[in-house]
Parts: structure tokens; C-alpha cells; sequence
């Protein structure tokens, strides 16, 4: 068995539980039910109908050991599938797109790792990459060339309401009083 839809199909098959039970069993091997007298009958079910059909005890005895290893390590054949396709898109636009590849990690706002790590994996690609800029980052990191400005949501000192008003204000060319001081604050709010 690979999948918990191998449960359901020996259960079925095999011992003759018919598919809601098979589903019920499928369910509480993966832990997600938890009545155990339900679970209970439905094993009781599976013996039952193994002597039934003539199988011999011990034969019984080690199909349902098997079923029950399995439980633990079980996993969805859908979400399998899904995985795999998401994987190899994945290593697909790391090997073939890798800068881009890295961006969008960046501005998902990573992954696993800390964000150290994509711009140090971001620079292995030969970008050149550029601390956050008032005047030509956006909020996420954007692409030029083989430049890369990092993003203002990287400055995690700043909320993104600010953020935003400070790109309004460069955007529009329109620095008010407020975005002066602002933009006079701004070093001393990265040495805090």
C-alpha cells in the first residue's frame, strides 16, 4: 500500500467491508476519527468477514497488522499527485528562471528558510542586488535587468500603511510636511 486509498481498496476487496466502512476505516487509520467504538465495530467487521470468506486466521491477522502499520505512514493519492506537480514546477523555475524564481520566494515573504539565505541564493545568480530605495523600491522586490531593489515590506521596522504612503508620495512627486519627516526619519529609524 502506498496511498490511504489502498486501505479502502484491500478492505474492501479483501475483506469484503463495503466502501463507507472502508472510508471510515481509511479515516481512523490516518487519525482523523475518532470514535473508537466505531473503529472498533469495523474491525470486528473486517475478521468477521474474512472468516466469512474463508480466509485462514492467521492470513487475516497479518493483512489487518499491514493495514494498521501502514496507517501511520499513510498518505492522500490526490495530495500526492498535487505535491509532485507543485515540485517539479517548482525545481523547474528554480533550474530554467532562477532569479525570478527567487523573487517570488522573496516576496511570498520566504519559505523554510530566513530571507538571508534567498538574497544570498538571489546574488549566486549573478543579480546585483540593491538595499531598499525610497525613491525606486516598490513593496515588493521588482526585477530590472539583472538589478534587484529590494522591497520596502524587507524594512519590517516600518508598518506597510507607511510604506505605502511613503511610495504614494515619491510615486506622485507630491513629498508633503509629513513625508519630510518622514523621509528625514528614515535613517535613524534602520539604526534602532
Amino acid at each position: 500500500m502506498v496511498y490511504q486509498e489502498g486501505v479502502i481498496k484491500v478492505s474492501h476487496h479483501f475483506a469484503g467491508l463495503d466502501l463507507g466502512e472502508a472510508d471510515v476505516l481509511r479515516r481512523a487509520m490516518s487519525g482523523k476519527y475518532r470514535s473508537h467504538k466505531a473503529f472498533e465495530k469495523i474491525r470486528d467487521n473486517f475478521f468477521d468477514n474474512c472468516k466469512q470468506k474463508g480466509y485462514d486466521d492467521e492470513l487475516s491477522r497479518e493483512v489487518w497488522r499491514q493495514i494498521q502499520s501502514f496507517g501511520g505512514y499513510s498518505f492522500s493519492k490526490a495530495h500526492s499527485a498535487s505535491f509532485a506537480v507543485e515540485s517539479y514546477q517548482s525545481l523547474f523555475l528554480k533550474v530554467y528562471y532562477p532569479m525570478e524564481f527567487m523573487v517570488a520566494v522573496i516576496n511570498n515573504f520566504g519559505g523554510f528558510y530566513s530571507r538571508e539565505l534567498y538574497f544570498h541564493e538571489l546574488k549566486k545568480t549573478g543579480a546585483v542586488v540593491h538595499a531598499p530605495c525610497v525613491n525606486q523600491s516598490n513593496y515588493l522586490t521588482c526585477i530590472k535587468g539583472y538589478m534587484f531593489i529590494l522591497a520596502l515590506f524587507i524594512l519590517t521596522v516600518w508598518s506597510r500603511s507607511l510604506q505605502i504612503l511613503l511610495l504614494n508620495c515619491v510615486t506622485k512627486m507630491e513629498c508633503t510636511n509629513t513625508c519630510r519627516i518622514l523621509l528625514n526619519g528614515w535613517p535613524r529609524a534602520l539604526s534602532n
